[in-house]
């Protein structure tokens, strides 16, 4: 278990929706039309606060879900998105990726059944090269907010010109009946974007109320729950005196007004200054006690930060933050078991808990809880049942059984009675209309399903995959036994159907069943490790969710290097990729660390996923062995690998 929690959680998911529906009105919002599906979903999350915490991710309506999916077996509650398009501003390729955005959104609050959450990069008016952001690489210069809000001038024309086209693609979804949280001028008393006036922020706020006025009153926009956000720390000013007070009062002066604001939010990356740090090490208090000042009686929340928030610490220090969204999957900020321990927590709320807030049918949801990805089951004869917490990574022997689990896990092998694997997990259908859960087996090389959508993934297991089917208890908990699963390597899935024909699929399962992959574990050295990611080690830990990352300043080649302790013999090599991937690579091999000779190749690799590369060859002797890498597939990144396997022999695939 990461160390800043204490407290696990054991979930019981039902096939009807959680208890914990609307109890009382919500405050009245401040579009007095606001369509009845915002209002639901305005009291619902009144009625959360103090008691639970919804979960979030940002960057992306689809890939930051799924990834979270894959990676701890959740859904978040709430997915955001941008409405910026990114490229030269209206162009074609603009447009598609904004109409993108909004095909996505539909698609979260329609088919999946969450929360939908837009930002804004709104970017600069007037330019069409223009960007958000003021200075920096990114920077196109400010602009005079006075003016901008000042009708007849030539600022406050490109601002309505953007805010027209702007409205036209969020009126998409108040034709849809999607409500959205709306948090535009984000981070607005940051000073980084050219909406934030240091000088005089009442004509930031001012901004804020003519885009209401318009989105509101003129384009009709009522499916739109408006979400005030402040930035983690504030620039372009100076304090006198050096208190928190004058800070909050600075802060204040952004501030709209009650009347125009139903959510009041902060982005809480770490602030040490402020009294915040690590999202692990704490609950954001000072943060919570000073948005409650700047915008009293408001439900607030964390509309970003690099992680969630601590929820034990949440819950003891009161800090009652309605949602906390990551900003993004993965890395040092976000890891991997930290991403695990707070999606499970039970004081965090995911998609599965959330009760029906949309009219008609919903995809069901569904997860393997055990085996760990990554687990090594070694033996295919006896029955495991494997059980999944937190902490470094154990073997145990069982009789003469072992089962590895994942990095950042730890997996008790029991013997039992039969011959076969044990699997485990859980479905849910929030329209209560589920019908059944078939489990599949691919094998094949590991994929990167959460770069893949889900009909991909379900595209992926055909009906010649099926193992069988499962009928889950009632509280939604499932076992299957897997018979005389023959040695390989595999992708392992939970297919959830309900009678209305919607298929989810869980996240995907990567294990190797009777194969001993003789580099988990053992020492890794690189040529080089970028500043941002992982060392060598991450890249035999056994968890394919983490990953090594070479430096991308160093020259080529690079490699990757494991030392297998003593001279083994070597027949197979695996090496899991993300997007980040040479092109061309060798596996060498050595006895002694110095002279090297090649067993197999890539050469003019392309696979826009990454994946895995498995690689066969008559067996060596060797004691170490290294992935020697050339010619990086993308330009913003070396190589990166997420789990290295070297083996005495790969059977293959059928």
């Amino acid at each position: 278990m990461h160390p800043a929690l204490q407290v696990g959680r054991i979930a019981v998911i039902f096939f009807g929706a959680m208890a914990l529906a609307p109890t009382a009105a919500a405050a009245e919002p401040v579009d007095p039309e606001l369509i009845p599906e915002a209002r639901k979903l305005l009291e619902y999350l009144e009625s959360v606060q103090r008691k639970k915490i919804l979960t979030g991710i940002s960057g992306c309506l689809d890939s930051q879900p799924r990834a979270v999916l894959h990676t701890t077996g959740r859904e978040p509650t709430i997915s955001g998105d941008d409405v910026s398009g990114f490229h030269r501003k209206w162009d074609e390729t603009y447009r598609k990726v904004l109409q993108g955005t909004i095909d996505k959104a539909k698609h979260w609050w329609h088919v999946k059944g969450g929360i939908v959450t837009l930002h804004y990069h709104w970017m600069k008016p007037g330019n069409p090269e223009g960007s958000a952001w003021v200075s920096g690489g990114r920077g196109t210069g400010k602009l005079d907010i006075a003016k901008a809000i000042t009708p007849g001038t030539e600022e406050h024309r490109a601002v309505m010109e953007d805010l027209k086209v702007t409205a036209d693609y969020l009126k998409q979804l108040a034709d849809a009946r999607v409500p959205v949280l709306w948090r535009p001028l984000h981070e607005i008393d940051g000073s980084w974007f050219w909406w934030t006036d240091a000088e005089t922020p009442e004509n930031t706020a001012a901004l804020w109320r003519l885009m209401f006025d318009y989105f509101v009153h003129e384009r009709e926009l009522h499916n739109l729950i408006w979400v005030y956000n402040a930035a983690h720390v504030t620039h372009g000013w100076k304090r006198s005196d050096g208190t928190l007070d004058e800070e909050i009062a600075h802060r204040k002066r952004f501030y709209p007004g009650a009347n125009y604001v139903d959510i009041a939010s902060i982005d809480t990356y770490a602030n040490p200054k402020l009294g915040w740090g690590a999202a692990w090490e704490d609950a954001r208090r000072p943060a919570y006690e000073m948005m409650q000042r700047v915008a009293p009686s408001k439900m607030l929340v964390i509309a970003e930060d690099s992680a969630l928030l601590n929820p034990d610490i949440a819950q003891k220090d009161g800090s009652a933050w309605l949602y906390c969204l990551a900003w993004w999957t993965g890395g040092k900020s976000n890891p991997v078991q930290w991403m695990r321990e707070t999606f499970n927590h039970e004081h965090m709320l995911t998609l599965d808990e959330l009760p029906l807030l949309v009219e008609g049918n919903v995809m069901p949801n569904a997860r393997i809880t055990e085996p760990a990805d990554g687990a090594e089951l070694r033996s295919a004869v006896a029955g495991l049942r494997p059980t999944h917490g937190a902490g470094p990574q154990v073997s145990r022997n069982a009789g003469d059984l072992t089962v590895e689990g994942a990095a950042g896990s730890e997996t008790h092998a029991k013997r039992e009675t039969g011959t076969g694997l044990l699997l485990s997990g859980f479905a849910a259908d929030r329209n209560t209309n589920l019908q059944k859960v078939t489990i599949h087996a691919l094998p094949a090389a590991w994929r990167n399903w959460f770069l893949r959508g889900d009909a991909d993934v379900i595209a992926a297991f055909p009906d010649s995959t099926s193992l069988g089917e499962v009928r889950p208890a009632p509280d939604g908990r499932w076992t299957f036994t897997w018979q005389n699963a023959p040695a390989g390597i595999y992708n392992v899935v939970a297919l959830a159907r309900d009678t209305d024909g919607l298929v989810a699929c869980s996240n995907v399962v990567r294990v190797m069943v009777g194969l001993k992959n003789l580099a988990r574990g053992s020492k890794a050295t690189a040529s080089s490790t970028s500043p941002h990611g992982d060392p060598p080690e991450a890249a035999v830990d056994g968890d394919p969710n983490t990953m090594w990352w070479s430096d991308k300043d160093q020259p080529d080649p690079q490699w990757l290097c494991v030392d297998l302790g003593d001279e083994r013999s070597v027949g197979g090599a695996s090496a899991t990729w993300w997007k980040a991937y040479p092109k061309d690579y060798a596996v060498e091999t050595s006895v002694d660390g110095d002279t090297w000779q090649e067993v197999a190749k890539a050469e003019n690799r392309r696979n826009y996923h990454g994946d895995m590369d498995v690689f066969r060859f008559e067996p060596v002797r060797a004691r170490y062995v290294r992935l020697n890498c050339r010619n990086p597939a993308v330009t913003w990144q070396a190589y990166t690998v997420f789990e290295f396997g070297v083996y005495e022999a790969i059977p293959k695939f059928d």
